[in-house]
Parts: structure tokens; sequence; C-alpha cells
């Protein structure tokens, strides 16, 4: 990616004001979150390979009574995730929302509660999974709340609000209720309050903006679910700072927040993990963005590309009509 345009006037929150040694440690914190509470396995492919392993005379109640029932896979993900963001952007929510839902969503099939591992077998226990785990992270994260009535009407009738309620409970369970986890969107503000520049900075604005908007395209890709957020975070930032100049950002400034991060996470830049996970981003936005992967970004491709696909679900999702059933937090 080079020669991102530097953008004066981007709507963002701002940073926190922070001391390095502060950043520093909230950062050691997450990291160690991340590795270990908030950790999410491949939970697909061990649903897989415990399929292999089952007994293919064993009867469930589903196949006994009749009902066939398909597990789910990486495009039911996608549907949903894309689902998601149709009703925050319509709702104009937040789209870290989505993110920290579909985190909900993956940390909660990793578990191995009953009701998780039917969700994994039943695409219709799944949806309801998905569109409970978005009501939650509106709920907690989000001045408007979103009644369980109106996510039933989202739903065209097929979940009731006391399913969706119930689904609430089985997962804030299976989570042990810790759902103030880091986010990939939290790992990316934290390591830009690194860069040994002004945090109100223009390329600093510039640099959120485009590591957020791959955080975004990243969360409808399973292969991210399992990759830990703080990679996702640097190796967005990075791509993104392949668009910025060196008139903006000083080779110098970059080496240093590259120390400053190895120091907080220990993250080798250089591995070929995170080698990886940089390529997948940059796909996924050369295909966001119409590129060919062998391209590099312009300036222009860049930001219209975040306006672009930002605006292209603000229309209403299925069976939305109007904002009735939002009420204030």
């Amino acid at each position: 990616m080079t020669s991102v345009a530097m953008n004066n006037s981007i709507e963002t929150e701002s940073l926190p004001s922070m001391c390095a040694a502060e950043v520093l440690d909230r950062l050691t914190v997450m990291r160690t979150q991340e590795q270990t509470t908030y950790r999410c396995d491949d939970y697909l492919n061990r649903s897989r390979m415990e399929e292999l392993d089952s007994d293919p005379m064993e009867c469930t109640n589903d196949t006994c009574s009749g009902e066939e029932t398909k597990p789910v896979d990486e495009e039911c993900r996608v549907k949903m995730c894309e689902w998601c963001y149709q009703v925050v952007d319509f709702c104009k929510f937040r789209r870290e929302t989505v993110i920290v839902g579909m985190g909900y969503l993956d940390r909660y099939l990793c578990t191995s509660t009953p009701r998780a591992r039917r969700a994994l077998e039943d695409r219709k226990e799944y949806q309801l999974a998905a569109m409970t785990t978005l009501y939650m992270a509106i709920k907690l994260f989000e001045p408007l709340e979103m009644e369980t009535t109106f996510l039933s009407q989202l739903s065209r009738g097929c979940y009731s609000s006391a399913e969706i309620a119930q689904m609430e409970i089985d997962i804030l369970t299976a989570l042990n209720w810790r759902v103030h986890g880091p986010s990939t969107i939290s790992f990316i503000q934290y390591f830009l309050m690194l860069l040994p520049v002004a945090q109100n900075s223009p390329v600093v604005a510039t640099l959120l903006d485009c590591a957020r908007f791959q955080a975004e395209l990243s969360v409808g890709d399973y292969y991210f679910a399992t990759q830990p957020m703080s990679y996702v975070a640097i190796g967005s930032i990075l791509n993104a700072m392949e668009g910025i100049g060196i008139h903006n950002l000083s080779n110098s400034e970059r080496t240093a927040f590259l120390q400053q991060a190895f120091k907080a996470t220990g993250i080798d830049i250089y591995s070929a993990e995170l080698t990886e996970v940089r390529s997948r981003l940059f796909e996924i936005f050369a295909k966001s963005s119409g590129l060919e992967t062998n391209e590099k970004c312009d300036e222009a491709s860049m930001g219209s590309t975040i306006q672009k696909e930002r605006a292209v679900n603000c229309g209403s999702p299925v069976c939305v009509s109007r904002r009735k059933g939002l009420v204030r937090a």
C-alpha cells in the first residue's frame, strides 16, 4: 500500500491520553488476556474432527425425529457477519460493535457446553446465537439498546423474545460473564498511542481509519477468528503504514514504534505468522477495492474504497423497515 492521502477531517474517537509506561502495561495485559481467557480456537475444524470420530450409528434427537440439520461452515459465518453489519449500519451503530459481537460468538462456540455444540451442528441454532451476540454487544457498548421484540421481528418470527433472552443467558454462562476483553480495535488504538508523534495529528487519524477498515473486513474471514487479535491489529497498522509517505512518518519514527510494540507484546513483525496475517489482510482489502493482489494501493484508492464499502450497506437489512424497537440505554 503506497501513498495514502492524509485525512485531516476524519471522524473518529479521540485516543485516550496516557503515558508511554501505562500504554505498555495495558498492551501487556491485553496480550495475556487474548492468549488465555479470551482465546479463540479453530472450533470449526475441531467440530469436523469430532464428527469423523463419532459413532455413525448414534441417533440424535434431531435425526430420530426426522428433522434434517446441517452443520455450520465458514459460509454461514460470512452470511451472519454481513447481516450484522447491515443491522449496525442501518441503526447508525459503530461497526466495532459487530467485531465485539462476532468475538462473543466465536468464543461461545469454542466452549464445550451442550448448547454451543448444538449450535455448530444446527444452522438455525447458530443463527440465533449470532443474532444474540450482536444484541449483547449493542446492549453493552451502544447508547441505544435493541429490544428483544425488535430482534424477533428481524428474524421474521423464527425466534421469540423469550428464546433470544434464554440464549443470552446461556452464552453469558458459557463465557463465565467475561464480556469486556480486548478487541482488535482496542489493540489498534493502544498500538497507535506508541507512535512518537502527536496523537491528534493527521497521520495518526489516517492510520487509525485504514487499520480499522482492515479490521472490519477481517471479521468476515474465519481465518482471522483463529488468529490473535494483536496480530490482526499490528498487521493492519503495518499495512496502513505502507501508504504513509516518509515525509509524514519518518523511518526513525517507524522504528521507534516497532521497538515499543515489541517491548509490550513480544510480537516479531518478521515472523511467518504475522507475514501471513498481513498478506491475508491485504488480499481482502484488494478484493473489496477491486485491485489485483499484486497491485499497489495509491492514495485515491484507499480513501475511496473505505468510503464506498462503508456506504454500501447503509440500506435496510432484511425485515427492518424502521428503527422502532431501539430504546435509549
